[in-house]
């Protein structure tokens, strides 16, 4: 029997609990609904894709998501958003929502795209809340943390016929730019109700935040701001694969006293693994051995059990199995189920 949300809000549980992505398909919610192993309780939200979005007539139909979602932000249709969800994923409930807007580090001069990457996550942020209305337990936005490339030019020739340059800013030109660009989505997301930006470190020169250092002077910069909407709002997605296995960085680097300023800002989680190429996501424990996942699923506890001081972010109290593009919906299963058991099978918190 399928308990209904209002049921399972009530439910005080004090492990964190699994939940699957609904990226793992690109053919809309229909299929993600159908290829879920029917276990899975929790959802996050990928908001969106352009086989699978809310709201779209005819007339929308070859938008861009994040260009489609402003739209509905400056229509006020939020409320329509949130019921298509429910909709979509009957018997489940939302965890997180998790998208991508890059538009969030646009150059100045495209002011547009601007616009609508930061109405498109204002969008979000009301979906969450009507959610929450709703008893659905979210109270995360992930969001991939800017990207460093201005412009990419073609500069072919005849021996190299697909060469292309990129305009990249420095990383402190990036971090400065994606900090401002958060100044006001943070704002509108700090009250009536918090609502958690959770920003993902991708490893590589091409994004914002990717690698310890990145982090470290990203959370610098919040807490020297002296904005509380920043400080409140704005968190850090711990992506394990992609910290551990792509960036080098360990539960052990993590609880160093000269870093505790990332991990009292881990507000969401998400797992997976492959191997340092990333060439796609698949089950924990093909390239990499249980054990590492383990001691993140301990860690993962702890924070979710104690509780983060005052003015700080809150944990979501999620670990998201992210197998985005899954070929066999046997690989989603098996993740699944390896994520649930790690979860289970880890360390219960001090209290």
């Amino acid at each position: 029997m399928t308990a209904k949300p209002a049921e399972l809000m009530n439910i005080s549980t004090s492990r964190i609990q699994p939940s699957i992505i609904t990226s793992f398909t690109v053919t809309g919610a229909a299929a993600d609904l159908a290829k879920m192993p029917i276990e899975c309780l929790y959802i996050e939200v990928y908001a969106f894709m352009q086989s699978s979005m809310p709201c779209s007539t005819p007339a929308t139909a070859d938008q861009g998501a994040v260009t489609h979602m402003a739209e509905l932000y400056r229509q006020r249709r939020s409320e329509e958003v949130a019921s298509w969800i429910i909709d979509a994923f009957p018997g489940k409930l939302v965890a997180a929502i998790a998208t991508f807007i890059p538009e969030l580090t646009a150059n100045p001069l495209e002011k547009g795209a601007i616009e609508d990457g930061e109405q498109a996550l204002k969008l979000l942020i009301e979906v969450v809340r009507v959610l929450r209305s709703k008893n659905h337990p979210v109270n995360t936005i992930e969001l991939v943390g800017g990207s460093c490339i201005q412009r990419v030019y073609r500069v072919a020739s005849a021996r190299t016929p697909h060469q292309f340059l990129a305009h990249r800013l420095t990383r402190s030109q990036s971090m400065e730019r994606l900090l401002d660009r958060l100044k006001s989505v943070a704002e509108y997301a700090f009250e009536p109700q918090p609502v958690f930006l959770s920003l993902e470190l991708e490893p590589g020169p091409l994004f914002t935040l990717s690698d310890g250092n990145a982090l470290l002077h990203f959370c610098a910069n919040i807490n020297n701001s002296s904005i509380p909407s920043l400080q409140r709002c704005v968190g850090l997605n711990l992506d394990i694969p992609h910290w551990q296995f792509l960036a080098g960085i360990t539960p052990d680097w993590l609880v160093n006293p000269n870093h505790l300023s990332v991990l009292e800002r881990i507000v969401h989680a998400h797992v997976c693994d492959h191997h340092i190429a990333h060439f796609c996501d698949t089950v924990p424990g093909t390239f990499n051995d249980l054990a590492a996942f383990s001691r993140w699923f301990d860690l993962l506890q702890q924070i979710h059990t104690v509780k983060n001081k005052p003015g700080l972010p809150e944990f979501s109290g999620f670990v998201s199995c992210e197998m985005e593009a899954c070929k066999d919906e046997r690989l989603l299963k098996s993740c699944f189920s390896r994520i649930s058991a790690a979860i289970n099978a880890s360390a219960p918190a001090i209290q």
